[in-house]
């Protein structure tokens, strides 16, 4: 294990990001699509940014975990070595509180166990809201959150560590939305120049690419 680097899958920590493209998924196209349309479209050699998870904690086995949404809803599996190659590359956010990378572990895992859906609506809606359409309806139905968890529940995951009184996970979240809500609620500020979950992969890719402080690793990339 490599310290401050991630040189391998041994060296992934939980509330790491993990960008990958889409692969065969039936959902490929609309999603590349929602992304070009959106301007955010990302590609390096072969990789291709179409999809981010949160790395978790490791399992029983002592393997590394990904938290993530899907289509069929929001999923914690454990990371494969496939996980490792040139079309997926691994970023990790630098710390405003010890231990923060791992609350943002802690609320992914909660998109899982609070069952929030995914939302391919979110594409157009996200796509309204960057073309300016000025409507405080549109961006109350972009930004639309459960109500938040009670001081006994969130005492319950995370203890005393940092975590506000008002933790609101969103209605429902498409990849990015999760990874970035993740961190955001954590107190983090990860992307910047936009509304709260108006987010996608490429976007939130490019801004860390060019983010001080942000550790980059995977088999395709070079340093």
């Amino acid at each position: 294990m490599s310290a401050g680097r991630i040189d391998s899958l041994a060296d992934v920590r939980p509330g790491d990001l993990m960008f990958a493209g889409m692969n065969s998924a039936p959902t490929r196209a609309l999603v590349y699509a929602g992304q070009f349309i959106n301007g955010e479209y990302v590609r390096v050699g072969q990789f291709v940014v179409g999809h981010v998870a949160v790395a978790g904690p490791r399992d029983a086995q002592d393997v590394p975990t990904i938290i993530e949404a899907m289509p069929s809803g929001a999923r914690e599996r454990p990371m494969l070595l496939s996980d490792w190659s040139p079309r997926t590359a691994f970023a990790r956010l630098p710390e405003d509180y010890p231990g923060q990378a791992d609350d943002a572990a802690a609320i992914a895992r909660l998109f899982v166990t609070e069952r929030v859906p995914y939302s391919f609506a979110s594409y157009f809606l996200i796509a309204l809201s960057r073309a300016g359409i000025r409507s405080e309806r549109l961006h109350r139905r972009v930004d639309a959150r459960r109500p938040p968890l009670g001081h006994q529940r969130r005492d319950e995951i995370f203890g005393h560590r940092g975590i506000g009184e008002t933790l609101a996970l969103p209605q429902e979240a498409i990849c990015s939305v999760q990874a970035e809500q993740s961190w955001t609620l954590t107190g983090a500020e990860v992307v910047r120049g936009t509304r709260p979950q108006v987010v996608m992969p490429g976007m939130l890719a490019r801004q860390l690419m060019h983010r001080e402080g942000v550790i980059w690793g995977g088999a395709g990339i070079i340093r």
